[in-house]
């Protein structure tokens, strides 16, 4: 490694390649979950099963390893995903099926693409989801004829069975953060957007900053909250991304996160015309109603909830 100067660019550095060497451009990611999916690396992982069997098979091996750690007196969660709907008869899982490899903890899997999730029966009344329960605004609850809830939820109804659980430490969320981290490097990515980032993912990735921990440019979309008005989303965010402004040194909080719609794989995207198949989804009076302010750069979404 030498300085480069009969060019002029001093500043530079030169490195030598060693003979059989490879030199690439690097990798920008533009829409990843890394908080959420280095998660569910370290939970429940289904992304390297091909079929329904082999998920069953290994959320028994998963829910037998809780079994053996955990003290009697205490009621663990089985928490990961990685499925695929295509196993599924319609693309609907159900609790039953799950029941079968896992009747006695709450269990709470997400599709490949988050935008669902797959519960059994004791998840269920842990979130107290009956026919009774109503869809929440964004989200919806898939049930049978009868009415009662299968164990598939959709989009923000995730958050009923998310809101159930005991919250996760922050040594375990940090866990997940570094091991997406260094699947990033490892596949040659140096900067990264983060396409949900709530207040518990914006901590992680701020103890990450501070404590110079991130090997890559993290790029934050801020979430934009339904519950609360216009004025007030844009006074947080704009806050927020002053005080990243101020302080990060390999982050950015430069976009928004909104709600507008679900997706069109499971139905709950808006279309101009209906589904082949008709799934209801929720009214567009549940959505955001955002009006868009040029002083914060908010990109429309479709997508699911990250835990």
């Amino acid at each position: 490694r030498s300085k480069a100067g009969s060019d002029g660019l001093e500043n530079l550095e030169t490195i030598t390649v060693p003979d059989g060497g490879v030199v690439m451009p690097s990798f920008h990611d533009s829409h990843i979950h890394a908080a959420a999916g280095g998660l569910q690396v370290i939970q429940c992982n289904l992304r390297s099963c091909s079929t329904l069997q082999e998920a069953l098979t290994a959320i028994a091996a998963y829910a037998d390893v809780m079994r053996a750690s955990r003290p009697h007196e205490v009621v663990p969660w089985v928490v990961g995903g990685g499925w695929q709907p295509e196993w599924f008869e319609r693309g609907q899982p159900t609790a039953p099926l799950l029941d079968a490899v896992c009747p006695d903890f709450p269990a709470y899997l997400r599709d490949m693409n988050g935008h669902e999730g797959w519960t059994n029966t004791a998840g269920l009344q842990a979130a107290n989801i009956t026919a009774a329960t109503p869809d929440p605004p964004a989200g919806y609850i898939v049930r049978d004829d009868g009415g009662q809830p299968v164990g598939h939820l959709l989009m923000a109804a995730c958050r009923l069975l998310v809101a159930a659980m005991p919250p996760l430490n922050p040594a375990k969320r940090d866990q997940g953060l570094q091991a997406a981290l260094h699947e990033a490097v490892k596949h040659g990515i140096t900067s990264l957007h983060d396409a949900l980032v709530n207040d518990v993912v914006y901590d992680v990735f701020c103890r990450f900053d501070a404590a110079q921990r991130l090997p890559v440019m993290v790029h934050m979309a801020l979430e934009w909250r339904a519950d609360w008005t216009a004025e007030e989303n844009i006074s947080f965010l704009s806050a927020r991304r002053e005080e990243v402004r101020s302080r990060g040194k390999m982050l950015k909080a430069e976009t928004v996160k909104i709600f507008v719609d679900g997706i069109p794989d499971n139905k709950t995207g808006y279309m101009l015309a209906p589904y082949k198949e008709v799934c209801e989804a929720p009214p567009p009076e549940a959505s955001s109603g955002v009006t868009t302010r040029n002083d914060v750069h908010a990109p429309s979404a479709a997508s699911g909830e990250d835990e």
